[in-house]
């Protein structure tokens, strides 16, 4: 068995794993909810318990599809080009609280959290074991949990942060602000990681599971989020210089399997695939080209000449003036692995840290050229940027270019606080501030009253 293939630790994955099903997560009891004392009796479940937990994020709902691609179509990064009225609802920032396919990623996510939590307790409840065998796969659950609660926090603000597998308590549990849930993250991710290892027996593992270096790259990212810029920078630099990473040659090569600037990705292979490739294709390649890249990118890859990331974005064969995505495009197997931290991003993290902690000096011009001239562009120098406005606005642009579809650019609008200015323009008809996050999905409401709702809803 190798330990990064998910699929392969059923008996126990199983275990804390759900169906999908009517009911949320945080309202009733799933009809396969193993408890814990049944799914963890000794230290060796333990790592079949948490491939399992990791597990819950490969589905549809989450980094199987959904997830990237609704990120991308809130923003002005992506558009909708299918047929799917739930995807049209987020495209056009008018995202109803009974919006199916919202719902489903808000089921997943507490689905991570939830199996992230019953690992945690499973292990505590093992007394015969020693704190030393069940450290690293607390600390493992705690950084799995603080994935799933990225993603909830950013997408709807104020949520739940259970850290019980009570499901009574489950039922009725209120919502956290969102700026407790990142303090709450990050102080997980900082406890968590003298506890991790520093690399796994299987080289593939590294790329797929929680390292020390990985939580470091998490961090960083969680440190700009919340303005830590010192350590944001050093964060992103310690991950820089670990010897670990380098970026591709080509920006192309950055997202095959395992490619030397992976930090980390989401497992998948042909018994286990993903609908990634399916949802971006066009017809003649034997997709639905249910969402494409906005016009709005499109033009940002056309601003300066020779930028090679534009070839991830072809033309459609039919249709005029119109690309689809090619960063995710095996089709025939589904096996194409999103990363869930790449270097080129702690380049770009660096850059605006390091700017914001020190004002622009060379050293944050220098990583900014990192990504701009691996994608073909000339490298600037510290005089080509009038001021700090100037060169973050420069970072913006690159991030927008850089990591599109992969999950971030409408939270860095909001983080940057221009978020109301960008999307005007790209939505003038449809844009709303509290479309910075989505509703919360009724059916939650309707079943826990404390869930509340967000403004504009």
């Amino acid at each position: 068995m190798k330990i990064y293939n998910f699929t392969k630790v059923a008996a126990v994955a199983a275990l804390l794993s759900f169906t999908a099903c009517e009911n949320s997560l945080l309202e009733q009891e799933p009809v396969d909810l193993i408890t814990n004392d049944r799914a963890i009796e000794e230290v060796d479940d333990l790592d079949g318990a948490i491939l399992g937990a990791y597990s819950s994020a490969q589905v549809t709902n989450f980094y199987g599809n959904l997830l990237l691609n609704s990120i991308a179509l809130m923003s002005d990064e992506g558009d909708h080009t299918g047929t799917f009225p739930t995807n049209q609802e987020m495209d056009v920032n008018n995202v109803l609280a009974a919006n199916v396919t919202m719902r489903n990623i808000w089921n997943q996510g507490f689905k991570v959290v939830f199996n992230a939590n019953s690992v945690i307790a499973g292990a505590e409840e093992l007394e015969e074991a020693e704190a030393t065998e069940i450290a690293p796969y607390i600390a493992e659950a705690k950084a799995l949990r603080a994935l799933g609660l990225w993603h909830l926090s950013n997408l709807w603000g104020d949520i739940p942060y259970p850290e019980t597998t009570s499901l009574e308590e489950l039922g009725t549990i209120s919502r956290t602000p969102r700026a407790e849930v990142l303090t709450k993250i990050i102080a997980d991710l900082e406890a968590a990681r003298a506890d991790l290892p520093a690399t796994y027996d299987d080289e593939e593992a590294d790329r797929t599971r929680f390292t020390q270096v990985t939580v470091d790259a998490f961090l960083a990212r969680a440190y700009l989020y919340v303005g830590k810029y010192a350590e944001a920078a050093a964060k992103a630099t310690a991950v820089i210089n670990s010897g670990s990473y380098s970026l591709t040659a080509d920006y192309a090569s950055a997202f095959a399997d395992g490619s030397t600037e992976t930090i980390m990705e989401v497992y998948y292979d042909v018994s286990d695939a993903n609908q990634l490739a399916f949802h971006l294709l066009p017809a003649d390649l034997g997709g639905r080209f249910e969402y494409g890249p906005s016009a709005d990118l499109i033009a940002a890859l056309d601003a300066e000449a020779g930028d090679a990331r534009k070839a991830m974005y072809l033309e459609h064969p039919k249709i005029a003036n119109t690309y689809y995505i090619n960063k995710y495009n095996d089709i025939a197997q589904g096996t194409d692995r999103p990363k869930v931290f790449r270097l080129a991003e702690m380049y770009l993290i660096a850059a605006e840290a390091i700017a914001q902690n020190s004002n622009v000096n060379d050293q944050a011009v220098t990583m900014l050229n990192a990504v701009r001239t691996r994608a073909g562009l000339a490298a600037k120098t510290t005089a080509d940027y009038a001021n700090k406005t100037a060169f973050l606005s420069a970072v913006e642009q690159e991030r927008f270019k850089e990591l599109a579809f992969e999950g971030h650019r409408m939270f860095d609008l909001v983080r940057t606080g221009r978020v109301d200015a960008v999307m005007s323009a790209h939505n003038p008809a449809g844009w709303a501030n509290t479309d910075i996050v989505w509703p919360i999905p009724q059916q939650d409401k309707d079943l826990n009253p404390n869930l509340g709702q967000n403004d504009g809803y």
